[in-house]
């Protein structure tokens, strides 16, 4: 299986999609010491998952770790965050729902139910065009929730932020999410896409975001606390980078490049707005308009 997919498999339970893969892999790869990764995933996740504790109980947002990083970080890794938490979500979604599929296909004895799980989850964000109001739901509701919440919030694209006029649900956001959801499972389930490497990149981005949600945390918070957390969190975030190897490194670059991306965009919407700016005072200025 190799070290580098053992170690995002293992992240990847107790941060998302692995936890429907990861039981039965690492038994059959390890047996008796199957319990080693589900530890070290544990133990390494705890200290990020303070710092969204605190982050969530004190700036509140259905946009979560895209708004955490705006307040302290700014808009360009506010929106970087989004993006990455949006791809992240879809290949995590698809592969526990491929997963699922295959459990309840050898279960049954039925190949063709294979289809069931990878079906539901396709069909969800792309019939689902309303964002849901309780605020106890299900996972499925919650992934649909931050999907909501980054579009409203404006973390995603223009074009994919755009609101429905009439109950304001950023439609094209979630239909765009099913529309990836499913290209992916057909290309895993025909061949097509290696389904490890959905467990790969749905894993590194997570772990990507838990790290970048430590900077935010340590700006943000002060006190002995803090310095423990955040010294704990850069610990981790290092050891991990460092033994998972390349696949790991090829995610923080893509955070790099997609950071990039953004701040450049940034920068050329704010060097438009302001050429739009000086050309309305100047016409003002012209018409006699001193304001």
């Amino acid at each position: 299986m190799g070290g580098g997919v053992g170690t995002f498999m293992a992240l990847s339970t107790v941060l998302g999609s692995g936890m429907m893969i990861l039981p039965g892999t690492s038994y059959h790869e390890l047996g008796r010491s199957a319990w080693m990764p589900w530890g070290i995933a544990a133990v390494s996740i705890v200290p990020p998952l303070y710092c969204y504790a605190w982050l969530g109980r004190r700036y509140p947002s259905a946009s979560g770790l895209a708004h955490y990083s705006e307040v302290a970080l700014g808009s360009s890794v506010g929106n970087t965050s989004g993006l990455l938490a949006t791809v992240a979500l879809t290949t995590g979604i698809a592969a526990t729902a491929i997963t699922g599929g295959r459990y309840l296909a050898d279960f049954a004895g039925m190949p063709e139910l294979g289809w069931a799980f990878p079906a539901l989850a396709a069909r969800s964000p792309c019939c689902w065009w309303r964002a849901p109001s309780r605020e106890t739901c299900s996972p499925r509701c919650w992934r649909c929730r931050l999907v909501f919440g980054m579009a409203r919030a404006g973390y995603l694209p223009t074009r994919l932020s755009a609101l429905r006029p009439r109950d304001d649900n950023p439609v094209t956001a979630v239909l765009g999410v099913g529309a990836v959801l499913t290209v992916i499972v057909v290309g895993v389930t025909s061949g097509a896409v290696a389904f490890q490497a959905l467990f790969v990149l749905s894993g590194g981005i997570y772990f990507v975001l838990y790290g970048i949600g430590s900077a935010p945390y340590a700006k943000l918070a002060s006190g002995p606390m803090a310095v423990v957390v955040t010294a704990l969190c850069a610990v981790t975030v290092v050891a991990v980078t460092v033994l998972a190897g390349p696949p790991m490194w090829a995610c923080w670059a893509l955070l790099a490049a997609v950071l990039a991306g953004v701040a450049f965009a940034g920068r050329r919407r704010r060097r438009r707005r302001r050429a739009v700016r000086s050309v309305m005072a100047m016409c003002r200025v012209a018409n006699g308009d001193p304001s």
